[in-house]
């Protein structure tokens, strides 16, 4: 809103690039919400690595982290300190909860499709069973972020290839992620990498449904 002294929005690649100029014209102060770690550690993410520290050393902006693991990458790779960390409010919810006589049994992960995030990687480790049990299910609850299509796309081949339509189910970004993850018997958290906050971790854990978890997160 360039009407306010304040402008506030999401820190991604993609709102620094449009509204930086802006900034910059208008000396407004800007507060970002950082949702994600700051490192940026693959060949692929050495440009947008220098476009932020381009962007940090000319804009004065404020940012927001929502936990200590990003505020300490954002230390970390730039030198920059949080002026706050955002724990997210996580609200006990009533779901229906399947019944203890249903004979499907329903695994899950939950969160935006992207390569980090272990999505694939969690598809391959449980072919075997998904491949053997019929009564074994495997839902994906998310949808891609920005430039991760491709591996979304990937994600989809795979299960074509592997005759798991059947068994893997997409299901696209929700507003009531609960009523879906109330349903599942565990939830798979499968980042390769250590995960800033783990909230679909605390959400799965608050609806009753327990959690697999790597040793890094």
């Amino acid at each position: 809103d360039w009407s306010s002294d304040v402008c506030s929005s999401d820190l991604t690649f993609k709102s620094l690039l449009i509204s930086s100029p802006g900034i910059l014209l208008n000396r407004r102060r800007a507060i970002y919400w950082a949702h994600d770690t700051f490192d940026f550690d693959s060949k692929t993410q050495f440009g947008k690595k220098v476009f932020y520290r381009f962007i940090f050393s000319f804009l004065k902006i404020d940012i927001v982290c929502n936990s200590n693991y990003t505020s300490q990458s954002l230390q970390r790779n730039f030198g920059i300190a949080s002026d706050f960390i955002m724990n997210p409010i996580v609200n006990i919810v009533d779901v229906k909860q399947k019944s203890e006589f249903e004979e499907l049994i329903k695994i899950g992960i939950c969160g935006r499709i992207a390569e980090w995030k272990g999505q694939l990687f969690a598809i391959k480790a449980l072919l075997p069973l998904l491949s053997n049990k019929n009564n074994l299910v495997l839902e994906l609850l998310g949808s891609p972020l920005f430039n991760d299509e491709k591996y979304f796309q990937d994600i989809k081949d795979f299960i074509e290839e592997n005759n798991l339509s059947t068994k893997v189910v997409l299901i696209p970004f929700c507003t009531e992620p609960e009523v879906i993850v109330g349903t599942w018997d565990l939830s798979i958290h499968a980042a390769t990498k250590p995960e800033p906050f783990g909230r679909t971790i605390a959400e799965s854990l608050m609806v009753g449904v327990p959690v697999l978890v790597p040793n890094r997160s």
